[in-house]
């Protein structure tokens, strides 16, 4: 958990692997906006993919990011998602 003290004011699941740059970009546009998150790091197994499989059925690339339950995508959608204001809603 990254940027906060109360679990409940954590509204954004960022499922990570590793390599992952986008990954690395997802967190640091999040804590640059100093918006709290959760980080799920998932191991490139078929067990793994399973549990991303459980979150983003159509998903074959990370991160994925969920914000308050919602699916909205990968790093670009963040992009976007920040772009419209979004973002700056999900402040502590």
């Amino acid at each position: 958990m990254t940027g906060a003290n109360d679990a409940d004011a954590i509204r954004v699941v960022v499922y990570t692997t590793d390599p992952c740059s986008f990954c690395i970009r997802a967190k640091l546009l999040l804590e640059a906006r100093g918006i709290p998150y959760h980080e799920e790091h998932l191991l490139r197994t078929p067990e793994g993919r399973a549990r991303l499989a459980e979150v983003a059925p159509d998903a074959r690339t990370f991160p994925q990011i969920v914000v308050n339950g919602e699916l909205i995508g990968g790093y670009r959608e963040l992009v976007v998602y920040d772009r419209e204001g979004k973002l700056a809603g999900l402040k502590p």
